[in-house]
């Protein structure tokens, strides 16, 4: 304890700030300099962050002072001796030199969750910022080909991952993950050793991996995280949300009208690209009764979806199964003309396409 006492006392001489440029003396990885660097990558990270969210200025500018100060207590007397306090510390020393409570919050949440049922961080700063430090880890690894396979893992990439997903679900922060994987890039940029595709398309995957793995530690079923996961969305929130809203309809008559049909739809449609529709090629009624019924149905997903109403989006939808029925039984898809049948191959992918603004419903069971 008499030690711990002077090694608080030592450290207290000056504030946290100061402790910065000493991350220098740090090495983060061979190729990729010092932890000082990381703190400047990490800074400009949680401002590309802040404003794809569109968070209020305060809400960035305590992100951004809280990444800059989040590594420096790495370099205290205290951490030094006893490695478990990093980031406690750190909002400690950050209180007592006069920082904001937000952005101290800030610094000892960015490491959360740290293990395997911890909590993600509280604060908005500190999701900020703890995202903008596990993403610059991962683009920073699957930059250099350092991916983990089998049991090994030894930079924690699955937890980091994991708590990236964790912590967007908390704040139903709405940020698509394909465009997540790629803003750590470009402070990356000339240190990386392989291709930036190559980095985005591995690391979008490895993403994915984690979020089901999250879905299922939720309890969703297999088959409705296979659905949501192939709707046309690409958050986290939004695949919640649509996961909410399809294991409450799993079981509704509506459901299982539509099933069939759309399974049909989603069949056919497989290798099919989408194209321009002609609704002068359509042929008999059916057809032209299914093209205003998709498009009215679009319409009205679209409005839902941009407010977040995902029951209101199955409500819209499920009365199609009337249309698409009328619509195979009363005409063929697959005709010898080439041009009519292409026509309504891309009027079944423009309803499969509406159907993917809640998911993809042929994976259920």
């Amino acid at each position: 304890m008499s030690d711990a006492r002077f090694f608080f006392e030592e450290d207290c001489k000056k504030p946290l700030s100061e402790y910065v440029d000493q991350l220098e003396n740090i090495v983060f990885m061979e190729p990729l300099g010092s932890m000082r660097k990381k703190t400047d990558r990490v800074v400009e990270l949680a401002k590309v962050l802040s404003d794809e969210l569109g968070v209020a200025a305060e809400i960035k500018e305590a992100a951004v002072r809280a990444a800059f100060l989040a590594k420096a207590d790495l370099m205290t007397h205290m951490v030094y001796e006893f490695p478990e306090l990093q980031g406690i510390m750190g909002m400690h020393y950050a209180a007592l030199s006069g920082e904001q409570a937000d952005v101290s919050r800030a610094v000892e949440e960015h490491y959360a969750p740290r293990f395997a049922g911890d909590n993600p961080p509280a604060s908005l700063p500190g999701a900020i910022v703890a995202v903008a430090d596990k993403l610059d880890t991962l683009t920073a690894c699957f930059g250099l080909g350092l991916i983990p396979s089998g049991s090994q893992d030894p930079y924690a990439l699955r937890r980091s991952a994991l708590g990236i997903v964790a912590t967007l679900s908390a704040h139903r922060l709405v940020l698509p993950l394909k465009s997540l994987v790629s803003l750590g890039l470009p402070a990356l940029s000339g240190s990386l050793t392989r291709p930036d595709g190559d980095v985005t398309g591995e690391l979008y995957d490895f993403m994915m991996q984690r979020v089901r793995f999250y879905f299922q530690d939720k309890g969703l079923r297999h088959d409705i995280i296979e659905a949501v996961l192939g709707a046309d969305a690409g958050d986290i929130p939004g695949f919640l949300a649509r996961a909410e809203v399809l294991s409450q309809k799993r079981d509704a008559p509506q459901m299982a009208q539509i099933l069939t049909p759309f399974t049909r739809v989603a069949n056919l449609t497989r290798e099919v690209a989408e194209d321009t529709i002609q609704p002068e090629l359509f042929a008999c009624q059916a057809e032209r009764d299914l093209y205003q019924a998709v498009a009215s149905a679009a319409a009205a997903a679209v409005e839902a979806v941009s407010r977040g109403l995902f029951t209101e989006v199955f409500d819209v939808l499920s009365p199609l199964s009337l249309s698409i029925d009328n619509f195979f039984n009363e005409v063929m898809v697959m005709v010898d003309d080439e041009k009519i049948k292409r026509n309504r191959l891309s009027l079944l992918v423009l309803v499969k396409k509406v159907f993917l603004t809640l998911g993809d419903l042929s994976k259920i069971v």
